[in-house]
């Protein structure tokens, strides 16, 4: 076989030409420019701040309340409470933990009683708006010359979803509503209610967006 012609030589450095045009235009196209590369730091810095905000907190104890007599409250406190600074506005997550009792008893004509416990959820001393309420009750009735007792215990959970500003914020389990109803004389009826062993949850998640 015969030399390269000179015309076979201009042809093949055209195709190398060519092949390392498409090389460097395939790797300029896959790396971030500079400017690209300045505009995702601040990005990645702000999702690792996001990441790092997100905590759990807890707190409990071993107080106890209860009552047996004509009781109507609202929004009693009770348990511990938290505090914790949002270092941006986030989605906060509490939740509020305790055992309860209930009993009711109708003995004799006339005599009838209700018992009821609800537990909620105060953020920042009031009581924000969705809160899930968990609740345990009770009504007995004396009827047909039958005597009538009923009793019931359980974990009630309260619980709220909501958005918080950057900031200090307390967070507190609350008793939504504590009630005792009775109708008849002290003797034909009896209530009982006692709480304890309150536990309070709060989850800091993600930033809030605009």
């Amino acid at each position: 076989m015969g030399d390269p012609t000179p015309e076979s030589d201009d042809l093949l450095q055209q195709i190398r030409d060519e092949f390392e045009r498409i090389k460097t235009w395939v790797r300029d196209a896959l790396s971030p420019s500079g400017t690209q590369q300045f505009n995702a730091v601040p990005r990645l810095q702000e999702q690792i701040d996001d990441l790092l905000g997100r905590q759990s907190f807890k707190e409990n104890s071993a107080d106890a309340l209860d009552w047996d007599d004509a009781t109507d409250l609202t929004a009693v406190p009770f348990g511990p409470s938290l505090a914790i600074e949002l270092d941006r506005p986030r989605v906060v997550g509490v939740s509020f933990y305790f055992k309860a009792g209930v009993s009711a008893g109708g003995f004799s004509s006339g005599g009838t009683s209700t018992v009821l416990v609800a537990g909620g959820v105060s953020v920042d001393g009031v009581s924000p708006g969705g809160v899930t309420l968990g609740s345990l009750g009770v009504s007995a009735g004396y009827g047909l010359g039958v005597p009538d007792r009923k009793g019931a215990d359980a974990s009630p959970v309260a619980r709220w979803l909501g958005e918080l500003p950057a900031g200090s914020h307390t967070f507190r389990g609350v008793l939504d509503r504590v009630f005792i109803g009775f109708t008849g004389t002290p003797s034909s009826r009896s209530g009982y209610l006692f709480v304890m062993d309150p536990a309070l949850y709060v989850d800091v998640f993600q930033t809030v967006t605009e």
